[in-house]
């Protein structure tokens, strides 16, 4: 006999966008799946077929687990208040350079890092691959622009306090 296997339900609330330009916004939703719950920070680009609708950029974008939420605000926080990084840097995530403000351990081997650029803060996981080298993600992150920042900081904590009606 075979079993058929239930579909996953995710769950699913628009918490906050953040417009950063008039092409794309950022958009904060909390999700949840298996009673485990995430923050999504995404960046969406208007479609070039239907101009008032925005679709992801799968490439762009992070989940943060819930439980580090309050870690990564305190990381933003600090980055906002921090002074500026004097060095312009190359805008390739490559050759992304600037100051490290918080390292949040996510698991043993993977860590949020939180970076403040010339005139941006990036937030992005990164693996520990040998000793004491690290080797980010290049699809887990995001970068902000410093005048977006005030304004994500505020949604983040907004995504704090809103939870998700538990179905059944």
């Amino acid at each position: 006999m075979r079993f058929r296997r239930q579909k996953d339900i995710w769950q699913t609330k628009r918490v906050s966008e953040v417009t950063r330009s008039e092409t794309e916004v950022c958009r904060i939703e909390r999700k949840e799946y298996r009673g485990l719950c995430f923050i999504d920070i995404r960046i969406y680009k208007r479609s070039l077929e239907d101009w008032e609708r925005f679709v992801p950029m799968w490439n762009n974008g992070i989940w943060i687990e819930d439980v580090f939420l309050d870690d990564v605000v305190e990381a933003l926080v600090k980055a906002k208040d921090a002074p500026p990084v004097d060095k312009p840097v190359s805008a390739s995530p490559q050759d992304r350079t600037g100051v490290v403000i918080d390292q949040i351990p996510a698991t043993e081997r993977e860590v949020y890092r939180i970076t403040k650029g010339h005139d941006f803060v990036e937030i992005r996981r990164y693996m520990k691959i040998i000793g004491d080298k690290w080797r980010s993600y290049h699809t887990k992150g995001i970068v902000i622009a410093d005048g977006s920042l005030e304004g994500m900081i505020g949604a983040l904590k907004q995504a704090r306090t809103k939870k998700l009606k538990t179905t059944k």
